[in-house]
């Protein structure tokens, strides 16, 4: 990964787009994302985004305090974590970059899109709903009026962008995504 940033490095001309991350914040990302990411959770240890600008493909990549707040108080980031999938980027549009826990290969994960209005809770029934779902899957999905939340349906409405946090981090390095919402489409 260090290629990776090197070329965020020369291609905004700045040697401070991240930094090492305290041993307290690796042990607080490490307890929300779990065993299964070593590799992501190795990038932030040493390169947690710091003054990195919002990309050309309009992705912002969160350092881990704000990880932190988006996944366990900010709306729909911690409904989302309570299923294994976590935002660790945003896009221009307030739109939600994750990493998908329970897909994971070699202790990466897959990343995966979400729209910012994806998901809430809803008051009537008590739990928390799908707002936005695909028109195809729509009439399988719906049970007794709303499309509840849980990574079955997460995994049927979400796209996924890669199958590596490495492969997606190589590919925003070398400017390989125009603009990262067109994923959303």
């Amino acid at each position: 990964m260090k290629e990776v940033i090197e070329k965020f490095n020369n291609m905004y001309e700045n040697e401070d787009l991240f930094c090492p991350a305290s041993d307290e914040q690796i042990s607080k990302l490490s307890n929300l994302f779990g065993n299964n990411v070593k590799k992501i959770i190795d990038f932030y240890r040493k390169y947690q985004p710091n003054n990195i600008p919002m990309l050309d493909s309009y992705v912002q990549l969160l350092g881990i305090d704000k990880i932190l707040l988006e996944n366990t108080t900010a709306e729909p980031g911690k409904y989302l974590a309570e299923n294994g999938v976590y935002v660790f980027a945003l896009t221009v549009g307030g739109n939600l970059l994750c990493i998908d826990t329970n897909d994971c290969k070699e202790d990466d994960a897959s990343i995966l899109i979400a729209d910012c209005n994806f998901c809430s809770y809803n008051e009537n029934y008590k739990c928390v709903e799908i707002g936005i779902v695909p028109d195809e899957l729509m009439e399988d999905m719906l049970k007794d009026g709303i499309v509840i939340l849980n990574y079955p349906n997460i995994k049927k409405c979400l796209k996924k962008i890669e199958s590596s946090f490495e492969v997606f981090m190589n590919k925003l390095s070398n400017g390989e995504y125009d603009d990262i919402e067109e994923y959303l489409e």
